[in-house]
């Protein structure tokens, strides 16, 4: 009886720990992203330097690239991921995985005022009920909306008031390892995220943190001149 036990016991070990470190590294990561002007504009067929660096939770550099893109008719480039060191060092305790994109205009636009733009997003991960659970934060506060599917994540970072809107694709999937796959997964998995009203956004709070598809728009952003901060209201949100 008491080899039954401790047998069973065993088992049940083995399944916690599958349960922790499943899925608990990424394969691939692919970020798209918008850009806009000062004044809301899409800046299109536009030359860039793109520079992303990544922190592991550890709090060292473990990625670092840099790359010239073009947006397309929609303001929008992206890039992918693939070969870089573990994110999440530990399974209890880690701090958060930093992910900084810095962008300069390549073909001395107008659209970016300063020499460069940054931002950054903090990538957490945590165990809820007995599942890994992942979040994307940008650095000034706005908890980014997911969707998720055959451990396969999609975050959504609707901004206003800022350059860039960006969506986050992460694959902890071992059959979708590429980025061609990943971009034809969540194509048949998600509704691509639509742009709505700022005042509609508003409404609409950030969804709690829950394993499955969430829906509604997060919100958060800075305003950039002293007349659209009086105007518009934004920073009261945050």
């Amino acid at each position: 009886m008491k080899r039954i036990i401790r047998k069973f016991s065993l088992l049940i070990l083995a399944v916690s720990l599958f349960t922790v470190s499943y899925s608990q590294n990424p394969s691939t990561i692919i970020l798209e992203s918008q850009l806009t002007d000062i004044d809301g504009e899409i800046v299109q067929n536009a030359a860039l330097k793109t520079s992303l660096t990544i922190i592991n939770s550890a709090g060292e550099q473990c990625f670092e690239r840099e790359e010239f893109t073009t947006t397309n008719n929609q303001g929008i480039f992206q890039l992918s991921l693939q070969d870089f060191a573990p994110l999440f060092i530990n399974n209890f305790e880690s701090g958060p995985v930093v992910i900084q994109l810095t962008i300069v205009s390549n073909d001395n636009g107008k659209w970016l005022e300063e020499d460069e733009f940054e931002v950054k997003y903090l990538l957490k991960s945590e165990i809820f009920d007995g599942f890994m659970e992942y979040s994307i934060t940008r650095m000034e506060g706005q908890k980014l909306n997911y969707e998720y599917q055959s451990d396969i994540w999609m975050f959504t970072d609707i901004y206003y008031f800022a350059y860039i809107k960006t969506m986050f694709l992460l694959s902890f999937n071992d059959d979708i390892t590429d980025p061609e796959s990943l971009l034809l997964a969540a194509k048949s998995m998600f509704d691509k995220p639509e742009a709505v009203e700022a005042d509609e956004a508003i409404e609409s709070p950030a969804p709690p943190p829950s394993r499955g598809i969430k829906g509604g728009y997060a919100v958060g952003g800075y305003n950039k001149t002293d007349d659209d901060s009086e105007g518009d209201g934004g920073d009261d949100d945050n």
